[in-house]
């Protein structure tokens, strides 16, 4: 395992750094989460092949496995193991992107083409308790054909299945939406649901695993950006309590002149975050379009703001990227029913409800 250790450390510290340049807030603001440490501390021991951290984007999947790998390498306990950090970027660049998952691996860590890497893995585990842990990343950064990601989720359906009964465990970070599309392409749902390690806190029906941040998580976060926390509005932490607005709470306090005197609403968070998201856009007009057939659609009594995908067919039709953008910026979201544990009607809504009363409100 020596030898795999030294071919993965280069490569798993170049994504820990990507990671801590693009995070929301200086990345040593961030925490470990408790929910996620007790998740892959079980996955590790269940044998199942592959477990991932699902939600929407923003919700911080990228920050919990490089916690989760940082713990681990730094855990005497796993020290007969090898963790390799990887991107989605890294099978779907050049030549990557026809080649399986084994031979990108392979090719990352200059193992010959011939070799079998599973055999490879299994030979170089000094005892029982070595194994080689894979991380893969960026799938909320993934902007490709939709036939290239399906064809991508065929090659890591792929993979999970040739690890099976292996040293080798993945763990993948990856959004919603995305989730709901790979699990359509399995070919065999009983196998798929052996090898995945669900966990506890599962909800197929948002398909999502991350809940958001406690009380606590975010008053330890703000601690860390002020030096104490802070915050005493209610409405503000329930904001907060999605790392994705952590970042607006950030920018707008490094601005004031004098933070630790004037208090940060939630109103001025909610404005930042459109402002940042949609404001600022290239395509703007493209954005409030499609923000405005949402309301047309879904206005009533009740407040209802799901509508069927399907009515938003022609304006995603004309205007894709633009519907793709508010989906990865966290101002929607698709939602998909459950039909034995799997996906067919998609509904589409406002992330949070008072991105709803902020675009009805302001008149667009």
């Amino acid at each position: 395992m020596k030898e795999i250790q030294v071919k993965t450390k280069n490569i798993t510290n170049r994504t820990f750094l990507n990671i801590k340049n693009y995070s929301g807030i200086p990345y040593e603001h961030t925490i470990s989460r408790k929910f996620a440490e007790q998740h892959f501390d079980l996955f590790l021991k269940s044998g199942c092949n592959f477990t991932s951290f699902i939600s929407q984007p923003g919700w911080g999947k990228s920050i919990i496995l490089s916690q989760l790998a940082h713990g681990f390498l730094s855990n005497p306990a796993h020290g007969d193991s090898a963790l390799l950090f990887l991107t989605v970027y890294d099978f779907l660049y050049g030549d990557f992107q026809a080649l399986s998952i084994s031979h990108c691996i392979k090719n990352k860590l200059a193992i010959e083409p011939a070799v079998d890497l599973v055999k490879y893995v299994n030979d170089n585990c000094e005892d029982s308790k070595s194994k080689l842990v894979i991380f893969i990343d960026g799938f909320n950064k993934l902007k490709v054909k939709s036939d290239a990601k399906k064809h991508l989720f065929q090659r890591l359906h792929q993979f999970i299945e040739e690890i099976a009964n292996s040293r080798i465990q993945l763990v993948m970070g990856i959004r919603s939406e995305d989730w709901a599309r790979f699990t359509e392409n399995t070919s065999d749902t009983a196998l798929f649901e052996k090898w995945w390690f669900r966990g506890d806190s599962f909800d197929p029906e948002n398909s999502s695993n991350v809940p958001t941040l406690g009380q606590g998580e975010i008053g330890q976060i703000l601690s860390r950006i002020n030096g104490f926390d802070t915050i005493a509005e209610a409405e503000l932490k329930s904001c907060l309590n999605i790392p994705l607005y952590l970042q607006s709470y950030y920018e707008l306090r490094n601005d004031l002149l004098n933070p630790f005197d004037t208090d940060i609403t939630f109103n001025q968070i909610i404005s930042h975050f459109i402002k940042f998201r949609v404001d600022n856009s290239s395509c703007l007009t493209e954005k409030m379009y499609l923000i405005n057939k949402i309301i047309e659609f879904s206005g009533n009594e009740k407040g209802d703001f799901y509508i069927s995908k399907h009515l938003l067919s022609p304006a995603i039709l004309a205007f894709g990227d633009a519907y793709e953008e508010l989906l990865l910026d966290g101002i929607l979201v698709e939602k998909h029913d459950v039909q034995s544990e799997f996906y067919q009607k998609v509904s589409v809504h406002f992330a949070r409800s008072y991105l709803y009363d902020y675009f009805l409100c302001s008149g667009v």
